[in-house]
């Protein structure tokens, strides 16, 4: 929303002047927001791009001012609940209304939100996914820094239950207290009462309209929060407003009955002849050419009615619809400016400047710029103003088959901005991956940098996109989004389309669970001409566990050797490589390349506690417990790293030892399971078991398995906790009862698998 008295206000009044049509729908939407109890709780406006449903909302909101209404909005660029929550809270407050408790609350967690995307130890993924409605896993295969899982195999999770336990169990060590595991693990949860119990106090004073534009940009994370708004106890004086392309679906049926639908349509002819007699179009030629090239859709006749001359230009052609809108800009520069300012996403008077001088042109920016936000295309953004989509693409299309040259140039003038812009937030050790602003600039570089020359350019976007995937997953499929877009589409072949399209599926097939589906992103990227050496030796290396993991270790050994002869400085993949002659029964070499790896990097406990399981398969009994003090040392929190030390102790009978490391391991299991007090942990769970069934507390072990084995209906996490049983037995080839519990636990397996 524009502050008062500023330019954007008197714009909004002047389109207001102008706006006709939907009569009908603002006679509705005014009755209802008006009624003191109201019949509609919810007014969904929906209808094709370009029919006017950001225009309707923002003359709702006016109506709604004007009755006396609090107002706050949000858009696309707020992804997530939280963010939203936070966008209206801090919206409200500069209406002079605080929603205290929710404002404290929110304050602890976007400072713990900020420790844990600034903590190069934390889980993959896992900060872009805290806030979700629904958490998805996104876990990637053997990632740069794999987490060890149960036996030191790095093994990627391949179910959902998997991976939030992998989260949980990080977020409980990170954060002492429980109240903010439980914040940042379920943020939605905590912080939506805390907003509606601040929101009906205020309300009490002044009622509320609650906007949100663009839904569909964010239907995902919002609808499931919507169809649970009842539940929080909202006062009927808080009103919300949506606007979106596509109708509510069956799982609206909950609030469909206090649901306004309000569906647009292009306009009717009446419509469409009062829209033009409102922008003084008289001539009876021009009229009938506007409706005739806008097929009455409002934003296009709002484009080509545009007062910007009183007599077309005859030298322009008129084969396109964008060349019968310059025809009507008499002054050359301002159809240079019209058609330039649609080649950025956002715009603002800085870029147009760079633009225009780029271009050559010596005009006045302050009146170019101002001359552009009289347009009735021209929308007001939180970072900027854009062309509203219909009329970009269009624009786009027309100038890269008018002027391709120039058209390049632009993009070339543009990526060169933003990468100045990334480039001072770059730093040499790598954490700008963390950093959401250089995140930004990144995407508006790749953006601009692959228009420039799709083909030439895209060996370096494909980099970009391999190292993402390997630094900070959700930006990597930030970057495919990016790439999917219409436009980006448009710029592609037909190839490169096709591989974007893949990357999609394979994201998401990896972020779902089915891992080896992942195989052919990597294979494919692997063959990308173009690619850096230090995206080529990651990419290997994330293909060579994929080999790993369907035991095929050879082409895994081949891969890694490819990728260390890359880079041999890159300790991850000396480990894999290591992880993998340890698999094939290689120990020596496996030792070898853990030493090497960890001479490289010797801050991640994996590799130390790696090293240390292949001591203890060889029976080097004392250099494993070394490695496992070294990997506590790191993370002394570890559970798995005290059982596994423990069965050491047990080995040369120190009994002392043994008893001390495995009491230790069940209270921090313990501490985890409790705090994330959820059943579908269940991979904590058989981790309690185990600690149990080896400590001698046979009754709880039996009895947690029994419970574990009947409930879980994860392959992957019964597969590891047999896996755990079948690595005890070769240290405890006599336990009966570890074998009888193995047993049931392939039976379950078995019966999934039908």
């Amino acid at each position: 929303m524009t502050s008062a008295g500023s330019w954007g206000d008197i714009i909004e009044e002047a389109e207001a002047e102008r706006f006709v049509g939907r009569k009908q729908e603002l006679d509705l939407l005014s009755k209802e927001i008006s009624l003191s109890r109201p019949r509609f709780l919810i007014f969904y406006i929906m209808g094709q791009g370009g029919a006017g449903k950001t225009t309707l909302l923002n003359h709702f909101r006016k109506i709604a001012q004007d009755a006396g209404f609090l107002l706050t909005d949000s858009d696309e660029l707020q992804r997530d609940v939280p963010t939203i929550l936070g966008r209206f809270a801090h919206q409200l407050a500069a209406q002079g209304y605080t929603a205290k408790r929710f404002d404290d609350r929110y304050k602890v967690y976007r400072q713990k939100m900020g420790e844990i995307e600034n903590d190069p130890r934390a889980p993959q993924g896992l900060a872009a996914m805290l806030g979700r409605t629904v958490i998805r896993a996104t876990y990637i295969v053997g990632d740069v820094v794999p987490g060890v899982r149960k036996g030191l195999e790095l093994l990627p999770r391949e179910a959902l239950e998997s991976q939030t336990s992998e989260w949980a169990e990080y977020l409980v060590k990170k954060l002492s207290s429980k109240d903010d595991v439980v914040l940042v693990q379920d943020p939605v949860s905590i912080l939506t009462p805390l907003f509606f119990e601040d929101l009906n106090k205020i309300v009490q004073k002044r009622k509320l309209l609650l906007c949100f534009e663009n839904f569909e940009a964010t239907r995902q994370e919002l609808q499931d929060w919507l169809l649970r708004l009842p539940q929080y106890n909202p006062s009927p004086n808080i009103r919300i407003a949506i606007a979106g392309r596509n109708q509510p679906g069956e799982q609206w049926d909950k609030l469909r009955q206090v649901t306004l639908n309000v569906h647009l349509d292009v306009f009717t002819e009446q419509e469409a002849e009062a829209f033009l007699d409102a922008y003084s179009i008289l001539d009876d030629k021009r009229r009938k050419e506007i409706v005739g090239w806008s097929d009455r859709l409002p934003v296009l006749m709002g484009w080509l009615a545009a007062q910007v001359g009183d007599d077309p230009n005859p030298s322009i052609p008129t084969q396109s619809i964008v060349e019968r809108f310059l025809r009507w800009v008499t002054k050359p520069v301002l159809r240079q400016v019209a058609l330039l300012a649609a080649i950025p996403r956002i715009f603002n008077a800085q870029i147009l400047k760079l633009l225009l001088e780029k271009d050559g042109q010596n005009t006045d920016v302050v009146h170019a710029f101002d001359w552009l936000l009289t347009m009735p295309f021209v929308l007001q953004h939180s970072e900027g103003w854009r062309y509203h989509d219909i009329v970009r693409r269009r624009m786009l299309h027309y100038q890269r088959l008018k002027n391709p040259q120039t058209y390049r140039q632009m993009h070339t003038v543009l990526s060169d901005y933003y990468n100045t812009k990334r480039l001072a937030l770059s730093t040499s050790d790598g954490e700008q991956w963390t950093n959401e602003q250089w995140r930004k600039e990144t995407l508006g570089y790749i953006y601009h940098f692959l228009a420039a020359d799709p083909n030439k350019n895209w060996g370096e976007v494909m980099s970009l996109f391999a190292l993402a995937v390997a630094k900070w997953r959700s930006f990597a499929i930030e970057i495919i989004e990016l790439l999917n877009v219409e436009d980006v589409h448009d710029e592609l072949s037909s190839e490169q389309n096709q591989t974007v399209e893949l990357f999609r599926q394979k994201l998401q097939a990896i972020e779902t669970g089915d891992f080896r589906d992942g195989f052919d992103m990597f294979d494919k990227l692997c063959a990308v001409p173009g690619l850096s050496l230090q995206a080529k030796s990651y990419t290997l290396t994330h293909r060579g566990e994929s080999y790993r993991l369907m035991e095929r270790y050879e082409e895994a050994l081949a891969d890694f050797d490819r990728a260390i002869a890359l880079d041999e400085k890159f300790a991850n993949a000396v480990a894999c490589r290591g992880q993998t002659y340890r698999l094939m029964g290689r120990y020596e070499e496996a030792l070898t390349d853990f030493d090497s790896a960890l001479a490289l990097d010797g801050t991640q406990d994996w590799i130390s506690a790696s090293r240390g399981w292949t001591y203890l398969q060889m029976g080097r009994h004392e250099k494993a417990v070394t490695d496992f003090d070294r990997a506590l040392a790191l993370d002394e929190k570890e559970d798995w790293y005290r059982y596994l030390r423990a069965q050491i102790h047990l080995l040369t009978n120190n009994e002392s030892a043994f008893i001390s490391d495995m009491d230790i391991a069940i209270k921090l299991a313990q501490v985890i399971l409790d705090d994330v007090s959820s059943a579908k942990y269940e991979r904590i769970g058989f981790n309690l078991a185990l600690y149990n069934l080896v400590s001698g507390n046979i009754t709880n072990a039996e009895v947690q398995y029994d419970q574990l084995a009947s409930a879980c209906a994860s392959i992957p996490i019964l597969q590891d906790a047999e896996n755990d049983l079948k690595d005890l037995l070769r240290i405890q080839s006599t336990n009966s009862l570890a074998q009888n519990i193995r047993t049931k636990l392939l039976i379950r397996i078995t019966e999934l698998t039908l």
